[in-house]
Formats: C-alpha cells, structure tokens, sequence
C-alpha cells in the first residue's frame, strides 16, 4: 500500500471538526481538487487489473462511481437490505455487525457480476472491516476474483487484527491509515 501522507493532512483539514460520530466526509467530495487527488491515488495500483467497481452503499459510491470511470470499467452498486425490487429468490445477501454494532445487510442482484470479473471492492472508510468481510463473503457468492479494496481510511490500531492483516498483505489500498481530524 502507497500510503500518500500530504494527502493525509488535507483529508484531516477538511474533516469537520464538529461532525458527531462518524467523520464528515463531504467536503472532501465537495473539494475537486483534493477529490481527484484521492481518485487519483486510489485507482493507480489498479489501472489494466479490473473489469468492474463494487462500492457499498451509499457514500463509498461516490468513490466508487468516479474510480469506476476513471479505470473505464463499470460500476456495481451494493446495497443495504430491503432496498433492492427485486424478489429474495433474485438476490443474493450477507449479514453483518457493523461499527455501530447493528446487524445489517449487503444485498446484490444475482446477475450483478459478470461471469470471470475481476472485481475491485471500494467503501469510503474501514472502521472495523466488518463490511469489507460481509463484502468478501457476497462477491465470493459470484464466479469472479476480488483483486483488493480501496479506501480513504482504514483503521489499524491494534485491536484491529483483521484490517492490519489486509494493510499487511497490501489486499487494501488507502490514501492513510487512521486519518484524524485536524486538532489546530
């Protein structure tokens, strides 16, 4: 993983210093500038190696659709439960326990992924890689390769075994690990 520290700080400075809970990410998205600098970074390691972008609803598709387009490789959405029209037996599902620690579901049409896709999973923010794992276990449902994951931040303090085992393995590529807001 080529971890882009200058990026980093710009991150943090635009991070709100009043968001309550989860970070305030859009003004990051709302700066083109540094927007297209994180794009930029994320989609280099993958220029040539990808047939699509998965990103999971609803903010790491703002990550998503733009890598997407800058790889020139289509987008697959997934989605939170109960959200797709389509009947169970058109769906495939995985449950989960996210951060906050409510049980959750990601859910794709069952023709979402073409056959031999080399997939490339996209979310804005790991935190505890509860959705990166529900995310594995759906697209390994599907007769595909997942070739990483890109992120802004992934969190890789100590009690984070899994997400240091993904940075470790250079399975997912960040802009930072554990990016803070700005303190002045």
């Amino acid at each position: 993983m080529l971890l882009n520290e200058e990026l980093c700080q710009k991150i943090s400075r635009r991070i709100p210093h009043h968001s309550v809970g989860r970070y305030d990410l859009l003004p990051i998205f709302s700066d083109v500038t540094l927007f297209n600098e994180i794009i930029d970074h994320l989609c280099k390691p993958y220029e040539g190696k990808v047939d699509c972008v998965l990103a999971l609803e609803a903010t790491g598709w703002i990550l998503g659709v733009a890598m997407a387009q800058k790889l020139g490789v289509s987008f697959v959405p997934v989605r939170k439960g109960g959200k797709l029209p389509y009947p169970d037996e058109m769906i495939e599902s995985v449950s989960l326990i996210d951060y906050s620690h409510e049980k959750k579901e990601l859910c794709l049409k069952k023709d979402a992924i073409a056959s031999g896709a080399r997939v490339l999973i996209v979310d804005e923010w790991i935190e505890t890689g509860s959705q990166l794992r529900a995310a594995i276990d759906l697209i390994k449902k599907f007769d595909c390769e997942i070739i990483g994951a890109a992120t802004i931040s992934i969190r890789g303090e100590e009690n984070k075994k899994q997400n240091r085992e993904w940075i470790a393995s250079g399975f997912v590529h960040a802009v930072g690990i554990s990016i803070r807001r700005f303190e002045s």
